[in-house]
C-alpha cells in the first residue's frame, strides 16, 4: 500500500523570561506536558525579558503562549504607560500564582519603610519591566516619585544582586513569586531585610489598581526575615494569543488541570502549587480565550 501521508508538526512557542526567574521552569512544565499529550504538535519555550518582551510578542504573532503579569497584560491590552498603542490580542487561559512586590534593604542602611527610600540608592526595575511599574506605584502610594531618591537605578534583576552586594544601592524593588531563586540568593549572601508596607497603603493601592492583592511574606520565606512581611501582589497568568486555536487552547487547558499532580510534584516550581480551579480566575484582567472559557463554563466557574 502506499506510504501514509506524512503529518505536518505544528510548533507551539512559550514565551517565559529569564532562566533565574520562575516563568521559565513553569512555561517547561507545560511545554511537556502538552508535549506528551496532544498529537501533531511541538512545543518550545523561548527565554525572554519578561511580561512586556512577552505581550510585545504575542501582539506580533511571535509567540503563541506567555507567561505574563496580570497589570501588564491589562496595560498591554489598553495601550497604556510602557505600551504606544494597544495589543489588542491578548486572552487569559490561567491564573498561575502571586508575583509578589519584595522590597529589600540592606540591613545596614537602616530602612524599615517605604518612606525612607526619600534620598536613598534604589533600584526600581529594569526600564519598562513590570517590577519598574510596581515599584512607581508603591512610591506614589507614599508621595514619592523615582526623582525623590538619591540615586534612581534601572537594573535587571541579577545586577540589582550585584550592586546591593557591593554596596552601589541600599535598596531593590524585585517583583516574584515567593521564593525565586534570585531572592533566595539575595538573602543567603547579603544581610538584607524584607520591607513590609503599612496596610493602610496596601488598601490605597488596592483602592487605585484593582488588579493588586495583598499578600504576605511569610517569616520562613527567606533568611534573616524574623517577621511576615505585608505587602502587594499581581498575579502571574497564562495568556494565548486571541488566534490561537479554541479547541487546541481548550485542551492545553483541560491538560494542565488533569496534570496538577505533576505540577505541584517535587519536580516543578514549588509557586505552581497555587494552581488550582479554585484560583484559576484569580486577577483576571483581560478577555480569556475562547477554548479557556469553555472550560470553564465545563467547570461551572464563569468569570
Amino acid at each position: 500500500g502506499a506510504a501514509p501521508a506524512k503529518a505536518t508538526t505544528q510548533f507551539i512557542s512559550i514565551a517565559s523570561g529569564g532562566q533565574q526567574g520562575i516563568y521559565y521552569p513553569t512555561a517547561i512544565q507545560f511545554q511537556n506536558i502538552f508535549n506528551a499529550s496532544i498529537s501533531g504538535v511541538s512545543v518550545n519555550v523561548e527565554t525572554t525579558g519578561g511580561s512586556l518582551a512577552n505581550a510585545r510578542l504575542l501582539g506580533k504573532g511571535e509567540a503563541d503562549l506567555a507567561t505574563m503579569q496580570n497589570d501588564i497584560a491589562y496595560y498591554a491590552t489598553r495601550g497604556e504607560l510602557m505600551f504606544d498603542a494597544p495589543i489588542s490580542n491578548l486572552r487569559g487561559v490561567t491564573s498561575l500564582y502571586p508575583e509578589v512586590c519584595h522590597l529589600v534593604a540592606l540591613r545596614s542602611s537602616g530602612i524599615t519603610s517605604v518612606a525612607d527610600l526619600a534620598g536613598r540608592k534604589v533600584s526600581i526595575g529594569a526600564p519598562g519591566s513590570g517590577t519598574e511599574q510596581n515599584a512607581r506605584q508603591i512610591l506614589e502610594a507614599y508621595g514619592l516619585t523615582p526623582d525623590d531618591l538619591g540615586l534612581t537605578e534601572r537594573l535587571k534583576n541579577t545586577e540589582a544582586s550585584d550592586k546591593l552586594q557591593d554596596g552601589h544601592i541600599e535598596a531593590a524593588f524585585l517583583t516574584y513569586g515567593i521564593g525565586a531563586a534570585i531572592l533566595q540568593s539575595i538573602s543567603e549572601t547579603i544581610d538584607v531585610v524584607f520591607i513590609a508596607l503599612e496596610e493602610d497603603k496596601i488598601a490605597s493601592m488596592i483602592e487605585k489598581y484593582p488588579y493588586y492583592t495583598r499578600t504576605e511574606i511569610p517569616a520562613d520565606a527567606y533568611q534573616g526575615m524574623t517577621a511576615p512581611a505585608p505587602t502587594v501582589s499581581v498575579v502571574a497568568w497564562l495568556v494565548a494569543r486571541a488566534g490561537l486555536e479554541a479547541d487546541q487552547v481548550y485542551q492545553m487547558t483541560r491538560l494542565i488541570f488533569e496534570s496538577l499532580e505533576t505540577l505541584h510534584g517535587p519536580g516543578a516550581p514549588a509557586r505552581l502549587k497555587a494552581i488550582s480551579l479554585e484560583t484559576a480566575l484569580d486577577g483576571l484582567s483581560i478577555e480569556l480565550h475562547p477554548g479557556a472559557e469553555r472550560f470553564y463554563d465545563e467547570k461551572g466557574l464563569a468569570p
